[in-house]
């Protein structure tokens, strides 16, 4: 599996594997795992990690369109933390325009810092629309 350095916000950036990239839940797992991997949530945190994210994409998509999503939750976290995942296997992401997802930004924010929270969902969201 490909690492690539950072995107441009400073987030790891990895390959999705094949074998995950028949749902939403299994890319989320798959990332989550490689925060972990990353040292950036605890092992113990994981799995509360994965359901926070999972519950909070089906409250809604989070896919932004122009094959990118991005899944996102408060989580007990100190700071904003954030990975990229990109595929070249199109990802059945739930959302009105139909364009196959290959770039998933998941992102974890600090339960009690909203702003910043905020911040850092603003930032994502406009450096994928730049790259459009």
């Amino acid at each position: 599996m490909a690492e690539h350095a950072s995107d441009d916000l400073g987030y790891p950036v990895t390959d999705v594997p094949e074998s995950v990239a028949s749902s939403p839940d299994s890319v989320i797992r798959f990332l989550v795992g490689e925060l972990v991997r990353h040292g950036r949530v605890h092992p113990e945190h994981a799995e509360r990690t994965i359901r926070q994210v999972v519950n909070r994409e089906r409250q809604g998509s989070t896919l932004l369109g122009n094959g990118a999503a991005m899944p996102h939750s408060k989580s007990e976290v100190p700071s904003v933390i954030g990975i990229v995942g990109r595929s070249r296997t199109p990802l059945p992401w739930h959302g009105p325009d139909g364009v196959p997802v290959r770039e998933v930004r998941l992102l974890l924010t600090p339960v009690d810092q909203p702003r910043e929270a905020m911040r850092a969902l603003k930032q994502t969201v406009a450096g994928l629309q730049a790259k459009a």
